[in-house]
């Protein structure tokens, strides 16, 4: 086994050491799919923390065979054991959310490798599948065709411009929020994390919200509660802290509703994962990243003003549908397979987290249908 020393450009406390099989014979070159799952399930990778760089901490990078180093979602350590549980229970909401289109020029440090391919924007190195526009990744292999091209086909620079949904988030008109149980503190192998959307945000004194902790938020029902308004629809067990690391994975399809001053935006991501060093008292960065089918792009851009038929044009609907699609650029079991046309869209997105408080729920629900259908009476 060879040991490489790793230095990264990082926005992170950790210095990291990658170990790799140096056996391995399946990544980027090779694509028999089971022993690609084999790899990436038994890949020895570990990263240890900078103040103890003797103790393996966390895997945030891996090397395949073709020699990229890949952004991955971490897996939990193998030393890392359960904790007690706790009865608090932790709030975090989003003060902050980077897009990424093209021209904020930092999508390429958004998300994660996800499919184990490294797609260089040559387009000579080995692709996750047949992309209509040669979509490439950011940086260490991110998948983020939401930031290189989808988001700029669904017109977001109009919606984020000028940072509107931030601004929007610091009116407490709504937001995203993570909230956490089963947590014993510390580094734990098995945490609850619950995605809810918030609204009614205030501060506990003064007109602005503080983001120290105080601020207090209402759980908007439409896209987080059952019809009882107290089951948690979106929850996960899937989920670790390690390091100062949190990771979540939703099995489900999740919802993001945005609000652009006063637009409201819906999407929805499958495959998605929350994953950023977090702090319950004081917040962080996370990236969440997932990807889209054709059937949620379909959802999704009548809440981006295109209008299906017969509410809008054919012709614009179809087109605008038809260039999201061909910037897919991975399979959606995200595993490689060049052989085939690339069937999702990846998506990425950075939010920056600060803890507040949960003051009941929400009495007005938010519209669950687009201008689209709502304006034609549907």
């Amino acid at each position: 086994m060879d040991l490489l020393q790793i230095h990264p450009p990082i926005h992170t406390r950790f210095a990291f050491a990658l170990a790799v099989t140096a056996a391995s014979s399946v990544g980027c070159r090779a694509f028999d799919r089971e022993q690609y799952r084999t790899l990436l399930a038994n890949a020895d990778v570990v990263v240890a923390d900078a103040d103890d760089a003797g103790g393996a901490c966390l895997a945030l990078r891996q090397a395949n065979d073709a020699g990229c180093v890949r952004a991955v979602v971490p897996t939990p350590p193998a030393a890392l054991a359960n904790q007690p549980s706790n009865t608090r229970t932790y709030v975090l909401a989003a003060r902050r959310i980077e897009v990424g289109p093209s021209s904020f020029g930092n999508w390429r440090q958004i998300g994660f490798d996800r499919d184990g391919i490294c797609t260089e924007p040559d387009m000579t190195s080995p692709r996750s599948c047949i992309s209509a526009q040669n979509v490439t990744d950011g940086d260490e292999g991110r998948d983020n065709a939401f930031g290189s091209s989808i988001g700029t086909g669904l017109h977001v620079m109009d919606t984020f411009r000028d940072g509107t949904v931030t601004e929007t988030i610091g009116t407490g008109r709504a937001t995203v929020g993570l909230r956490i149980t089963e947590w014993g503190g510390g580094d734990d192998r098995s945490v609850t994390v619950e995605w809810l959307h918030l609204t009614e945000g205030r501060p506990a004194s003064g007109t602005e919200l503080s983001w120290t902790g105080t601020d207090r938020w209402k759980i908007e029902p439409t896209f987080s509660l059952g019809a009882d308004r107290m089951t948690v629809l979106h929850r996960t067990t899937d989920a670790f802290v390690a390091c100062g690391y949190m990771v979540a994975r939703m099995a489900m399809r999740i919802p993001l509703v945005l609000f652009s001053r006063t637009e409201q935006r819906v999407m929805a991501l499958r495959g998605a994962v929350v994953a950023g060093p977090l702090d319950p008292s004081t917040g962080g960065v996370a990236d969440v990243a997932g990807f889209w089918l054709r059937e949620d792009v379909v959802e999704t851009i009548p809440w981006f003003g295109q209008c299906p038929p017969p509410f809008g044009p054919r012709d614009e609907y179809n087109d605008r549908l038809n260039a999201i699609q061909r910037s897919f650029d991975v399979r959606s079991d995200l595993v490689p397979n060049p052989a085939m046309p690339c069937d999702a869209g990846s998506i990425a997105m950075r939010f920056h987290w600060a803890p507040v408080q949960i003051d009941g729920v929400s009495s007005t629900a938010l519209p669950t249908r687009s201008p689209c259908f709502a304006d034609a009476g549907m």
